[in-house]
């Protein structure tokens, strides 16, 4: 009988950890979803503009989401070397850039 009454102990200790964990886990992977959801639309484009001296790079729709990093400026002292890509992301659909 005292087996029966450790094993039933037993037992609903792991069925409230199971329970109690996993509300726990599914919140957190609720909230995770949910910020990575809202901080996408912060990388949807990004514009560049030529302010004379330095280029603005500015991030959207949603700039807000990334606290600060929504905007940035390079110099172009800063820039130390480029060239021109005959490659473009194109997401598989098979076009090239022409550089035009």
């Amino acid at each position: 009988i005292l087996l029966l009454i450790i094993w039933a102990l037993i037992l609903a200790m792991n069925i409230y950890f199971y329970i109690a964990w996993g509300l726990i886990y599914n919140l957190i992977v609720s909230i995770s979803f949910i910020y990575f959801l809202i901080a996408s639309f912060g990388l949807v484009w990004l514009e560049i503009e030529d302010c004379g001296s330095y280029l603005q790079l500015t991030m959207g729709p949603v700039p807000y989401v990334w606290c600060g990093l929504q905007s940035t400026k390079v110099r172009y002292s800063d820039i130390i070397g480029y060239h021109q890509t005959m490659q473009a992301m194109n997401y598989g659909l098979g076009y090239r850039c022409t550089g035009n």
